[in-house]
């Protein structure tokens, strides 16, 4: 049989039923910390052990929990054996619930941190600007996202309020469309990745190095030397060719010889010219054919690779096949055509 003691009710409850909550307050504080200890614990081990850093991000993020929610949440589960008035419970209810969603928001913010800062290491300082403005996009998302959640769930009605944002949205939009497209059009880019910093490309009919994708523009050092800026907007919208990217270079040309050719030697200039292209380093042969009848030569077209990206070294292998095809001719009295033109006099 209980004491008298036990039994005087305030507000609502026993000191018995106070007496019960502190204790499961206590029990489940120590729970929760324990089980956040060790969770912790067990994952820093694991995420010493291999070499992804994705488990780091899983560290900090449960890291992240600070003893002040542990103690709100443990409060909030042994209150629930106790009778509370309305607006008390409502209050803890709406405390709970901005406090998860914050929690939420922050793990979310942790994740885009990680993905934004391996992006940036893997494609160097030139993107920091987009990559910026990437996180902020996401993160302005996600709050007003959380934000409208949480208000959904403690009753609130966020119809006229989401409407009355969709409104002021598209206002803000139509006046400012042109540096929202830039904005966007520079988070495409380093969504996308058509190109990186120190990447060779082609836009229009200019040719350059990118030297850095900023939030608005992005900046091309062309071959004549000048600084080119590109507005996002139009560079996401145009044809870019990416040199850097280019893994060989076809090369394909064509040749005459005179109609006065031995017929025995035309037809070893393709094995000539095979045997020429071998030979050159970094290069690979395709084909080589007796094309055509021209007007004043009979064509040869032929089709090689330069296995290298090099321009330089491309164009070195070009020099020295033409050279080498030149002199082979030569050696065997083979002459190569040039335009010229016949009159056949007829006598009366």
């Amino acid at each position: 049989m209980q004491h008298p003691f036990w039994d005087t009710i305030y507000f609502g409850n026993s000191i018995f039923d106070y007496t019960v909550m502190l204790l499961s307050f206590i029990v489940l504080l120590i729970v929760l910390k324990s089980v956040q200890g060790f969770a912790l614990e067990h994952l820093r081990r694991f995420a010493e052990k291999t070499s992804t850093d994705l488990d780091d991000v899983l560290v900090k993020i449960i890291g992240s929990v600070r003893p002040p929610f542990s103690a709100f949440l443990a409060t909030y589960l042994a209150s629930r054996s106790i009778a509370m008035s309305g607006i008390v419970e409502k209050i803890f209810t709406a405390v709970l619930v901005i406090w998860i969603t914050y929690q939420i928001i922050v793990a979310i913010e942790i994740f885009i941190d990680y993905v934004i800062t391996r992006r940036e290491r893997e494609n160097g300082d030139g993107n920091s600007a987009a990559m910026h403005l990437a996180s902020v996009f996401l993160k302005t998302l996600i709050w007003i996202f959380a934000l409208l959640t949480a208000l959904s769930n403690l009753g609130v009605n966020v119809t006229s309020l989401v409407a009355g944002l969709g409104i002021g949205g598209i206002a803000i939009a139509l006046a400012a469309q042109n540096i929202l497209g830039d904005l966007f059009s520079g988070l495409t880019i380093y969504l996308d990745k058509p190109f990186a910093v120190g990447d060779s490309i082609k836009v229009g009919e200019t040719i350059g190095t990118v030297e850095k994708v900023g939030m608005k523009t992005t900046r091309v050092r062309a071959q004549q030397g000048e600084e080119i800026i590109f507005p996002n907007k139009d560079i996401a919208s145009a044809q870019i060719h990416n040199m850097a990217r280019m893994k060989e270079r076809r090369v394909a040309f064509s040749f005459g010889v005179t109609y006065e050719t031995d017929d025995k030697k035309l037809t070893k200039i393709p094995a000539w010219v095979k045997e020429i292209i071998e030979h050159e380093p970094n290069t690979r042969f395709d084909r080589t054919h007796f094309k055509e009848f021209g007007d004043s030569a009979l064509l040869f077209e032929v089709v090689y690779f330069v296995t290298s990206s090099d321009y330089p070294l491309h164009m070195d292998a070009r020099q020295n096949i033409n050279l080498a095809i030149r002199e082979k001719l030569g050696k065997e009295k083979v002459h190569i055509a040039y335009p010229t033109q016949t009159v056949h006099m007829k006598n009366g």
